[in-house]
């Protein structure tokens, strides 16, 4: 089970949502999405509704990682985002993207991790206002 807490350092304002039976955690460019049920702490913390377009939302949360090799994980990202990462699990694995499209990771436990890089122009902003 996954504390809350260890989820905050995701949000850009330590703010959590529920949404779509997910806990989600929104950052510049990012978005946490980990189920409901691998989750544990005080529910009543999180706010009801969605920090992101649904669509977005949704292409983090349905995307079939595949459980491939971790090596695209590496390839993605770096320092301070892989070290929240592990917090979470210590294994995801990352789905194979296009030029211009997120990296979505997944872990074991659920977890879902959509990242936009430098080069993507898809996701200008995960954040809402």
């Amino acid at each position: 089970m996954l504390s809350l807490t260890t989820l905050r350092p995701f949000s850009l304002d330590g703010r959590l949502y529920r949404c779509f039976g997910h806990v989600l955690a929104a950052h510049h460019g990012s978005l946490l999405a980990v189920p409901l049920l691998a989750c544990c702490g005080d529910f009543r913390q999180l706010i009801d509704g969605c920090p992101v377009p649904y669509d977005e939302a949704l292409m983090v949360i349905d995307t079939d990682v595949g459980y491939q090799s971790p090596d695209l994980v590496y390839q993605c990202l770096h320092g301070d985002t892989l070290n929240k990462l592990a917090s979470v699990d210590h294994v995801w694995y990352a789905a194979p993207a296009l030029p211009g499209e997120p990296c979505i990771m997944a872990s074991a436990n659920g977890a879902k991790y959509g990242l936009v890089t430098a080069s993507t122009q898809r996701w200008e902003a995960l954040i809402a206002a």
